[in-house]
């Protein structure tokens, strides 16, 4: 119904935004803990994109 939502090009997307988002209120008191957690997404995506051979990624989630 929302393929989009199986792509991983569509998560790293979300996660840049979001990084860019919590970069920029740095003030806010739990801004940090949102870059690390947004961090931690990234980096356990990003092999996915690069070594998946499908175009959905299915099994990430």
């Amino acid at each position: 119904m929302l393929p989009f939502l199986f792509t991983g090009w569509f998560w790293l997307l979300a996660f840049i935004l979001w990084l860019a988002t919590s970069w920029r209120w740095k003030r806010y008191p739990n801004a940090g803990l949102s870059t690390a957690l947004n961090l931690s997404a990234m980096s356990n995506l990003l092999p996915y994109l690069l070594e998946a051979n499908a175009p959905f990624f299915r099994y990430f989630y």
